[in-house]
């Protein structure tokens, strides 16, 4: 009997208690909805065009204060959320006001989107954000 706990210890135990590597993130299959770095690949099911973090279009929603902070595409944004159970609610909603010629359409799709937030679904590294029945942000988790 003493040999089969000493055969898990050198297996590496319980994969259960296994903290997955920070150098592999396909072995972190979920994501948490707090204090991740979720970036936006998609409004309306139509993909987006993504850039490295941190002037991706992304957003975190931090768990010590419950504020939410990110980018819509072009500029920074900051507010509130809440949330209980599935539901969650953003804003009123801050922005810095640059220009990008290139990103304004997709940020104003954004931020109308973020505005009328009421529910999220997480599954494993997604988020989407949803109004009523339609979810209309995609995201994916960023190590």
């Amino acid at each position: 009997m003493l040999f089969i706990p000493l055969l898990a210890a050198a297996c590496g135990g319980d994969p259960a208690e296994r903290v997955p590597s920070a150098a592999d993130p396909s072995s972190t299959p979920f994501a948490t909805l707090l204090d991740t770095h979720w970036q936006l690949i998609a409004v309306n099911d139509q993909a987006v065009a993504t850039r490295p973090p941190p002037n991706d279009a992304h957003l975190v929603l931090a768990s010590a204060d419950g504020g939410v902070a990110g980018n819509s595409g072009c500029n920074r944004f900051s507010g509130a959320y809440e949330r209980e159970g599935d539901t969650l609610t953003l804003g009123p909603l801050a922005t810095t006001r640059m220009a990008c010629a290139d990103t304004m359409e997709l940020e104003s799709r954004v931020l109308a989107a973020l505005s009328s937030v009421d529910r999220y679904e997480l599954v494993e590294r997604e988020l989407r954000l949803c109004a009523g029945a339609d979810c209309t942000l995609t995201f994916v988790a960023v190590d």
